[in-house]
């Protein structure tokens, strides 16, 4: 069902709840709905002129055939009276014998006139002219009677005076009388017409305003509703406009996405699926824009790619997928991320960055289209890949590479362009603060690591020290400090050169890394002296491991060339802050131990005392 969207409660007026089903309709709905009102309206208007005009023509023609017609028959039996007055009158006042043909004459006048009465009872067309002339038709019966009784009787043939003086006179006076009631009903016949052309007349006027008011009202409606579909376009285009111009003039300062700055929708159409896609470009720019500022104020690499796992499972719900990270200076290639964690058994083997098509060819890498494409995936036949070079400035930091279940549906392959498009615009965003934030993770290590050994250099210490510190003194435990130097190094050198000493001195670092915890420390202090740091450790295990130590290295045969050489190690040991509470000064009595090792012969372990140390300064 049709919702407001975006919409505050305080907008949604009785004015747009009750337009709620057309704002439902898609423009072409809306269109066709103008249309055929329209259409309605003047099919309405034809039918309804149509009808009056019919009426009116047959009013018209009625009144031709009718009235017409009926006004001569009116006139037609006044002149028969008028005949018959003259002919009675004349048989009266002659001193002659009514004779058969005076009857007969007689006989026809009255049979036309009761002809003439029978044709106008038949066409009267109101109740008012029906009794009219009944009334004529009425007296008409009773002066037929007398004439009967008088003029048309056997008795009357052959007398010489036929009526005698009353009885003429009152015959003069039935036909006056008839004559009169003839000549004034007649003329409300033609009153009665003249009343029925008026109300035609009126009819006619009626119609064409009723007309005129379906017109007006229809213009009303249709100018509404083309008024309302504008002004929702209108609105549409002005709340667009505000917004990006809030995001053109934000000056990057994007702020969470909320509904308060979203276009309302209110049109279930195109409009509004105008409005739905604005809506997502908003936040789709306002969420990069937060992803960025976020993953910029990140500390670590290993922190953005968790913003990016985060991104891709929850907003983009995709379901499978892993981020590989290239090593420029050992070319090899390694999983940093992968979702969810089943995958680990199916990764791609991987030897060397090259063997991935994607980093090789620098160029997304897709087997939806192109089945098998890449010969190292692992499982072909049970899913797809997509795998996109993490590519910036010339040099790839990586790959991300997402992995699909064959479903072969037109739904499913959109979903996977959609979410692999928005993963792309969040890569994009990503790409600049992963290689600026690795540029300076190398130059962070090239200052905190020694190049030559990988391990930890003094600058490391100097710099995290007081974390290192603060956080034995909150645990209240030991540090086990050990400073560890080979005895005789300079003979390697002098004998063998640099390089063989270099060797030596890689070989003897990975013997110290793999002899503590991978929570310990080992640190190049210079030269050929190392520094290890053993946490939550007592006096007892420091000895251990430096015995560990000092053992290995004295078992242990360096190769130089084609040579086999073997060295010892010197040690010195103390303990933080059981020792002493200031940390240098720790390691200084651990370095005083490694020089008291070395004058009583080297290749031995000392623990630190206090006769070790007379001084009062380190």
């Amino acid at each position: 069902m049709f919702s407001f969207k975006n919409f505050s409660s305080a907008k949604k007026s009785l004015w747009f709840r009750s337009w709620q089903p057309f704002f439902s309709l898609p423009i072409y709905g809306k269109f066709i709905i103008v249309l055929i009102s329209f259409l309605a309206g003047y099919i309405l208007i034809g039918f309804t002129s149509f009808y009056y005009t019919s009426h009116i023509k047959n009013g018209l023609t009625n009144f031709e055939d009718k009235y017409i017609e009926k006004y001569q028959a009116d006139t037609s039996l006044q002149q028969s009276l008028q005949e018959l007055q003259l002919q009675i009158t004349a048989l009266t006042e002659s001193s002659r014998p009514l004779n058969l043909r005076d009857q007969q004459d007689l006989s026809r006048q009255i049979g036309d006139i009761e002809e003439i009465l029978d044709r106008i009872a038949e066409e009267n067309i109101s109740s008012k002219d029906t009794l009219l002339v009944r009334k004529i038709h009425t007296a008409f019966q009773n002066l037929v009677s007398r004439l009967q009784d008088t003029m048309l009787s056997e008795a009357a043939l052959g007398d010489t005076e036929i009526l005698s003086l009353s009885a003429r006179k009152e015959m003069a006076g039935d036909l006056n009388r008839l004559l009169s009631l003839v000549s004034d009903n007649i003329n409300i016949l033609i009153e009665n017409q003249k009343a029925s052309i008026q109300d035609l007349i009126q009819e006619t006027n009626r119609h064409f305003r009723n007309n005129g008011m379906l017109v007006a009202a229809l213009i009303i409606i249709l100018s509404i509703t083309s008024l309302l579909c504008i002004n929702l376009l209108v609105k549409l285009l002005r709340e667009m406009k505000e917004q990006l111009d809030a995001l053109r003039n934000s000056e990057d300062d994007f702020s969470a996405a909320s509904s308060s700055d979203l276009i309302p929708v209110i049109s279930n159409d195109e409009i509004g699926a105008v409005a739905e896609s604005a809506n997502e470009l908003i936040i789709d720019i306002k969420s990069l824009g937060q992803f960025r500022r976020t993953i910029e104020a990140d500390e670590t690499v290993e922190e953005v790619y968790r913003r990016l796992a985060g991104i891709f499972k929850h907003r983009l719900n995709l379901e499978t997928f892993i981020l590989w990270e290239i090593s420029e200076n050992e070319g090899s290639i390694y999983p940093v991320y992968i979702w969810p964690r089943e995958m680990e058994d199916f990764l791609c083997p991987l030897s060397g960055s090259d063997m991935c098509r994607a980093k090789r060819l620098d160029e997304t890498v897709s087997s939806a289209s192109y089945p098998g494409i890449c010969p190292v995936f692992p499982e072909p036949e049970a899913m797809t890949h997509t795998c996109i070079p993490l590519t910036v400035s010339g040099t790839t930091l990586g790959v991300a590479q997402f992995l699909f279940k064959y479903v072969d549906r037109e739904e499913r392959t959109e979903y996977m362009r959609k979410s692999l498009y928005s993963a792309r615009r969040y890569l994009r965003e990503a790409l600049p603060v992963l290689h600026a934030k690795r540029l300076a993770q190398n130059l962070h290590e090239m200052a905190t690591k020694d190049t030559l050994t990988g391990l930890y250099n003094r600058r490391f210490l100097e710099g995290n020290l007081s974390t290192l510190t603060s956080g034995i003194k909150r645990r209240k435990s030991q540090l086990g400090i050990l400073m560890c130097d080979m005895d005789y190094f300079k003979q390697v050198n002098d004998e063998y050169g640099h390089e063989a000493g270099d060797t030596i001195l890689v070989s003897l670092a990975a013997i110290l890394q793999n002899s503590v915890r991978e929570a310990d420390l080992v640190i190049r202090y210079g030269g050929e002296e190392f520094l290890i740091l053993l946490f939550e450790c007592n006096e007892n295990d420091a000895v251990k491991v430096a015995e560990k130590v000092k053992s290995t290295v004295e078992a242990k045969q360096f190769r130089i060339g084609g040579n086999s050489i073997r060295k010892t190690v010197s040690i010195g040991v103390s303990m933080y802050p059981s020792d002493t509470s200031a940390f240098w000064e720790a390691v200084k009595y651990s370095d005083v131990a490694l020089y008291q090792a070395k004058e009583k012969g080297r290749n031995r372990i000392l623990r630190f005392s206090r006769d070790m140390w007379e001084g009062t300064a380190y």
